[in-house]
């Protein structure tokens, strides 16, 4: 069985939530993120030198990192689906969406992250972070405007990420108040049988 090192909470949240749609079942294995320590006592950077997750052990012990390519595999196994569509402007959305929330929404996401933990990260990198979450939900706001999901009207994995982004604001204190499109769908989001699963 595929083996998904996971943390819940984190972006390998959005493996799961995939998996569960598109009806594979994984081996779950948590991981520390803070010491990189899988439940079991191993050091986590042996299976994935990054040290976060995701990463996805396959059976003939190949592991694959990355949120999206990991979604991109398991849609893979499925052949063509609307949960990570394979081919055409579907896959081009799905794959412009993703690099969007990884790069400019996560990453700006990280020292608010760092200071839940407990870490200095300072007030001016902090202050720089909110500015620039900020601008980019903006983007996501007006995006939301005329449509249910990033796509369209069916949910995909890139939704599945920018669901956990809302729920990094929460633990964070980020306000995104001044984005009722962004918090419609969350709460739209949050109704979906796959999302109360894997975040139960």
């Amino acid at each position: 069985m595929l083996k998904l090192y996971y943390a819940k909470g984190t972006c390998s949240s959005v493996v799961y939530m995939t998996a569960k749609s598109l009806g594979i079942e994984l081996e779950l294995i948590t991981v520390d993120i803070v010491k990189a320590v899988t439940e079991d006592g191993r050091d986590f950077k042996e299976i994935n030198p990054k040290a976060y997750v995701p990463a996805l052990q396959l059976d003939n012990g190949e592991v694959i990192t990355e949120v999206v390519a990991i979604c991109a595999y398991l849609a893979s196994l499925k052949g063509d689906n609307s949960v990570f569509p394979l081919s055409g402007k579907g896959m081009i959305d799905q794959l412009e969406w993703f690099n969007y929330i990884a790069t400019e929404i996560h990453k700006s996401y990280m020292p608010l992250i760092f200071k839940v933990f407990g870490m200095d990260v300072g007030e001016q990198w902090n202050g720089h972070a909110t500015k620039q979450l900020a601008f980019r939900y903006q983007y996501v706001e007006n995006h939301l405007a005329n449509r249910p999901y990033l796509t369209g009207e069916t949910v995909t994995s890139a939704d599945f990420y920018l669901l956990m982004t809302t729920l990094w604001a929460v633990k964070t204190g980020y306000d995104l108040s001044a984005c009722p499109n962004v918090l419609a769908f969350k709460e739209r989001m949050m109704q979906l049988p796959v999302v109360q699963q894997v975040l139960a």
